[in-house]
């Protein structure tokens, strides 16, 4: 990944979308796909949905994409593993799921750290500090 960007909302982009679209991006950049059936699924997440039923739909996204990750990469790089983290965080973030969206940015970090993908790493940590006034991390 080249040098991390730095996306201040503006031009009527909102703090929110400018997570989600930084959150595509290194998702993608990690080797993630979204196929169509998990772009129906995320589609089925709705922000005023019940908790419950929310929960269930963004298992079903994880499921999906574990399926993708198996199947489309080389198991032996563990970096599109990481970017179904990084697009699950964002799943959570836009529905709410504040401590699990942490938990997610945080476990990708740690995780990027752990493989050498340093600069993906402090570009999870600088987005869940800066958009979430996240808890100092670990």
């Amino acid at each position: 990944m080249n040098e991390p960007a730095e996306n201040p909302p503006g031009d009527g982009e909102s703090s929110e979308q400018s997570v989600d679209k930084r959150l595509i991006e290194i998702a993608e950049g990690l080797g993630f796909k979204e196929t169509p059936e998990l772009v129906q699924a995320r589609e089925k997440l709705k922000s005023d949905q019940l908790i419950d039923e929310s929960r269930e739909n963004i298992i079903a996204y994880q499921r999906l994409g574990e399926k993708v990750v198996e199947v489309g990469s080389d198991s032996a790089d563990p970096k599109p593993q990481i970017g179904l983290i990084v697009a699950l965080a964002r799943l959570k973030y836009a529905n709410g799921f504040n401590d699990a969206y942490s938990d997610d940015m945080v476990n990708a970090a740690l995780y990027a750290s752990s493989i050498g993908e340093h600069e993906v790493s402090l570009e999870l940590r600088r987005i869940l500090q800066k958009d979430l006034k996240g808890r100092p991390l670990k």
